[in-house]
């Protein structure tokens, strides 16, 4: 949804028609609602991916431009496919994530491949 917030904020300005699909005011609520989200996670309130949201925000902000800038659009264009290659490795590679060394450490996958689904849980 963040993604889509950020392509509709960018984009909005060459397609004025989209200001009725997202008015200023959804924006700011949004915007407002995900900054509001980082310290009532930091204090255990109310538990929220900001990052995902964040980055979420950023890369559709990055396609927007990528597509619809005046100016550096190949520059645009080079850092959004590299900010997806980075969020495609990160999909498969976070050491530091918790459940990341849990996942190498078991062996659900080939429990899997022989259709021993119980035993894969």
């Amino acid at each position: 949804m963040y993604g889509m917030l950020g392509f509709l904020m960018v984009a909005r300005h060459k397609y004025t028609d989209l200001y009725t699909v997202c008015p200023p005011q959804t924006s700011r609520f949004l915007v407002v609602w995900a900054i509001a989200c980082v310290p009532l996670t930091y204090f255990k309130i109310f538990h929220v991916a900001n990052i995902a949201h964040f980055s979420g925000l950023g890369l559709g902000m990055m396609m927007a431009q990528a597509l619809y800038a005046r100016k550096a659009r190949t520059l645009w264009r080079v850092g959004l496919a590299a900010a997806l290659l980075i969020t495609l490795v990160l999909m498969f590679y976070a050491p530091w994530a918790p459940g990341y060394q849990l996942n190498q450490d078991s062996n659900w996958w080939p429990q899997v491949l022989r259709a021993r689904y119980p035993d894969a849980l």
